[in-house]
């Protein structure tokens, strides 16, 4: 592993990292109540340590696949990665919709990765809370993975923006910019190209057209 490697690793660790201490830290608070009212039941201290478990395992689960080898070595299916999305956003400000009208898992291995990745990254862009429309379709060329982001204020931090850039070198991201380098790496290993626009105020859309020879 290069330096280069090595260090887009150890940030998006820290990334992660920083992403589950705050469930875990909970559950840790939540212990410490119990042991205030001397072992005995107290329903703040497990109803947050039940709440925070729940919270940490579902971004674990979605880590897994959205950043492990497994997520880029199988179809996944639409049932699977709507489930995996909709733990990992639960009780957040960003509302998940499905364009029901258009949703065909393509038959290429790892686009529920890409994909699962693309709603990370939409969600950025979503600091005080929105809608996030997803849009999946494929045709005899092409699978078209489509997030379209829609709230108050929304924009990307200029770390993220910086990170979306394919030549940005590595020593320049930051914690902040490793989930979306991450993102326009994955496309571009699958043969496509992350596109980010913004049509209007207050909404972005984040694409990806993948050949279905890419399968």
């Amino acid at each position: 592993m290069g330096m280069d490697e090595l260090r887009f690793a150890e940030l998006l660790c820290s990334r992660l990292c920083h992403d589950l201490v705050s469930p875990i830290g909970a559950i840790n608070n939540g212990v410490e109540l119990l042991e205030e009212f001397g072992g005995g039941g107290s329903d703040e201290a497990m109803g947050l340590i039940a709440s925070s478990g729940r919270q940490a395992a579902r971004r674990l689960q979605f880590y897994r696949v959205a950043f492990g080898l497994a997520g880029s070595q199988v179809v996944q299916s639409v049932g699977d990665v709507r489930s995996l999305l909709g733990g990992m956003l639960e009780g957040g400000k960003v509302t998940l919709e499905w364009d029901e009208a258009a949703v065909r898992a393509p038959e290429i291995a790892g686009w529920g990765k890409l994909l699962m990745n693309m709603v990370a990254l939409a969600g950025e862009s979503l600091a005080r809370g929105g809608t996030l429309r997803v849009t999946v379709s494929v045709d005899n060329e092409f699978a078209r993975l489509t997030v379209a982001a829609n709230g108050a204020g929304c924009r990307l931090h200029e770390d993220i923006r910086q990170a979306l850039d394919p030549a940005v070198p590595v020593e320049a991201l930051n914690a902040r910019g490793a989930q979306p380098h991450f993102t326009v790496r994955l496309a571009a290993r699958m043969a496509g190209k992350l596109e980010v626009s913004e049509p209007g105020p207050d909404r972005m859309n984040f694409a990806v057209a993948l050949p279905v020879t890419a399968a």
